[in-house]
């Protein structure tokens, strides 16, 4: 299954740098960062204008919006899991370790 392009992607096949884009869009280039990012969502005028500047349809540029959505919570998500994996491996440090306790005995049926 191919790849779903996000607002980077469309960016990209317009053949644009983001300093392009950002000039036809009349916005700053952090602007165009975070809109690739994903860390904010153009305003409905923006993404209006999205469509003449990057020659796509509307379906398009929702499908590519969705994506970057999607790929930003991906992307947050796996650092939260990163984060909480130093607490796990203390909380394993400071356990003691299974080998110190003796075996359960089994229930005979």
């Amino acid at each position: 299954m191919a790849k779903r392009p996000g607002i980077q992607t469309l960016r990209l096949n317009a053949l644009m740098t983001q300093a392009d884009f950002a000039k036809a869009m009349g916005v700053s280039v952090p602007s165009v960062q975070a809109w690739e990012s994903g860390e904010s969502v153009p305003r409905p005028a923006m993404a209006r204008k999205m469509l003449t500047v990057l020659e796509v349809t509307r379906e398009q540029l929702l499908e590519a919006l969705e994506v970057t959505q999607r790929e930003r919570v991906m992307r947050e998500r796996a650092q939260q899991e990163e984060a909480a994996l130093p607490v796990a491996a203390e909380t394993l440090a400071d356990t003691p370790a299974l080998a110190d306790k003796p075996p359960r005995k089994r229930k005979k049926d």
